[in-house]
């Protein structure tokens, strides 16, 4: 399945785009490519990796089962969207546009859950907790970070494959993060070690620690498939990795733009939507009893819906 599925998929989006007679400047303000990498996909020049190949695809107006569909692998989709039980498109753009009108109120909210995750982690007893700690220090210090000092949160390592799979089919957020320990879940699962997977794909080991720890964005198409085919599940990986891609480059919020939603339009805004989501996803996963919390911060930003 993965011989030339990389090249499979340019000519796809090249044809596509002369189906619809696109010219290739328009698929620039479509898609938020220079036309140069553009040209440079098509021929060759340049690697269609998974971040480009969503930007393109959405661009030509195809989806994720159109690119499933081509290449003739099963199609794992939300299918139960607005289920509302964890952090999703809406809450972020709710919460994003709370912050362009009322900057301190919002930060203060990002802290206010921040300190319910801190009383929590003092409850805790021995080596555990003081390890987390820096965790949560770490989400502190990110909500009055400058632009310059932003750096990638750590996610809690309890987190199960099949806890991240239920957040994607119910419509959650999945962003790179989720998607690499959903990976790495599933490979110590299979009981496969790093490097005998990575010989079995036909990538460096190298290459797949840096997937697992959510370094995707420039992973080729074929390796997806790849690790989906190790892991027996093929549905499942390309399915949470593409709606990650959605996530991380925006396209899932621009999707929704005629509903009035709002997406992160720099750096600071996306590390603070990445913060939000980090704080639940230490809350689902280590105390799932304060989950209601969610409905608490929905009160808050339901005027921002």
């Amino acid at each position: 399945m993965r011989k030339n599925v990389d090249d499979s998929l340019v000519k796809w989006l090249h044809a596509s785009r002369r189906e619809y007679r696109i010219l290739m400047d328009d698929l620039t303000l479509l898609s938020g490519i220079s036309q140069g990498h553009i040209s440079r996909i098509e021929t060759g020049a340049s690697k269609l990796t998974v971040s480009s190949c969503v930007r393109l695809v959405y661009g030509l107006g195809r989806n994720y089962r159109d690119v499933a569909s081509f290449l003739r692998i099963p199609v794992l989709y939300p299918a139960t969207l607005g289920s509302r039980e964890y952090i999703d498109s809406s809450d972020i753009s709710a919460f994003l546009k709370y912050y362009r009108v009322e900057r301190r109120e919002a930060v203060s909210l990002l802290v206010y859950f921040y300190d319910i995750v801190q009383d929590l982690i003092e409850r805790e007893v021995g080596d555990s907790a003081r390890e987390n700690q820096d965790v949560y220090d770490a989400i502190w210090r990110a909500t009055e970070a400058s632009p310059v000092e932003l750096s990638l949160l750590p996610y809690p390592g309890n987190l199960k494959a099949d806890g991240l799979l239920e957040i994607f089919v119910s419509g959650g957020v999945i962003t790179f993060r989720d998607a690499g320990i959903f990976v790495r879940k599933r490979r110590e699962k299979m009981k496969k070690s790093l490097r005998n997977m990575a010989e079995e794909i036909n990538i460096s080991h190298v290459a797949l620690t840096r997937f697992e720890q959510g370094r995707i964005g420039r992973s080729s198409f074929s390796t997806i498939i790849g690790i989906g085919e190790a892991l027996n599940a093929v549905d499942e990986v390309s399915g949470i990795v593409w709606a990650a891609g959605e996530y991380e480059t925006n396209i899932l919020f621009q999707r929704a733009l005629e509903d009035g939603y709002y997406y992160p339009s720099d750096d600071l805004q996306k590390n603070l939507a990445n913060t939000l989501v980090t704080i639940f996803r230490w809350l689902y996963s280590s105390y799932p009893e304060y989950l209601d919390w969610i409905d608490k911060l929905r009160d808050v930003l339901n005027p921002f819906y």
